[in-house]
């Protein structure tokens, strides 16, 4: 099967992630671009594009609340499961990506690599892991990445960075979580790993993709107010306390990126970087 096209298709190009991929991506040359949505795209439209040979299948879309897919355990489970299965199942590409998370580890480590054990701790994290295992099922050629992103333009608008941005601002009290620690990327950060995925021969399979640094949410949150010199005297250090009424939250998913890095060996994986392109972002709105 020959593969020469340069098309690409993006579930979730609505999305925080998918919006940053398409801009990078566009800006990098590649302007047959398509998108699919579980919602939007009528069933003609889908066999359109099902019809088309596309150079890579970035499969951003998903369902991101975490209390939402606890609660609505269905709902949960037809977007980030029977989607998955279904588009593999239909979509012709060269390559294969998969948006996956860092919460799919056990979280009794210091640190996970990729061969790390999993052991999902809520329903989000669980169907995400389950979504793998159809990319595994279905291609060969494939990327899965997990990852963990900030960013602004999500659709709920209450992703980390903008539910801490919003409430600095606005001088409210804050609590930041001293015991939760991670290791983010941009979207537009994670955006150009991926366009070197994309470009370059990097063997398929499973990579983590993070920043370089291990940080808390309470210190993300402090490195917001710094950056856009918003005073810090509200912000409540506090502790994670398991609630039975709301999803469990790992306590660590600190990424070892080993493997991707010694094929990106010239990526910067800076998380000021992150920052500092998120100020730029925000600044020129």
């Amino acid at each position: 099967m020959s593969f020469r096209s340069n098309k690409i298709l993006i579930s979730g190009a609505s999305g925080m992630l998918g919006k940053a991929l398409w801009r990078i991506l566009h800006q990098n040359g590649f302007t047959e671009l398509y998108s699919i949505s579980k919602k939007n795209s009528s069933e003609s439209e889908k066999e359109k594009l099902f019809k088309q040979r596309y150079l890579a299948f970035f499969h951003c879309g998903a369902e991101v609340n975490i209390e939402l897919c606890e609660t609505n355990n269905t709902h949960a489970y037809e977007s980030n499961v029977l989607y998955t299965d279904y588009l593999l199942k239909k979509i012709k590409a060269h390559k294969y990506f998969y948006i996956s998370t860092d919460s799919v580890y056990e979280d009794n480590l210091e640190r996970y690599i990729e061969t790390s054990p999993t052991k999902p701790l809520n329903y989000y994290a669980l169907t995400k892991l389950k979504g793998e295992d159809k990319v595994r099922l279905y291609t060969k050629n494939h990327y899965v990445l997990r990852t963990n992103i900030f960013g602004i333009e999500s659709k709920s608008k209450k992703s980390l960075f903008e539910w801490a941005y919003r409430e600095l601002i606005n001088n409210n009290k804050i609590h930041g979580y001293c015991n939760v620690f991670f290791n983010p990327l941009f979207v537009n950060h994670l955006s150009e790993a991926l366009l070197c995925f994309l470009e370059m021969n990097i063997p398929f399979g499973t990579y983590n993709l993070g920043s370089n640094k291990k940080i808390s949410k309470l210190d993300f949150i402090k490195t917001i107010a710094t950056i856009f010199e918003i005073s810090n005297n509200r912000i409540i250090d506090t502790n994670y306390v398991y609630n039975v009424n709301r999803a469990r939250r790992p306590l660590n998913t600190y990424l070892d990126c080993s493997k991707a890095k010694s094929h990106l060996d010239k990526f910067d994986w800076n998380i000021e970087k992150g920052f500092k392109m998120l100020k730029s972002e925000i600044l020129f709105k």
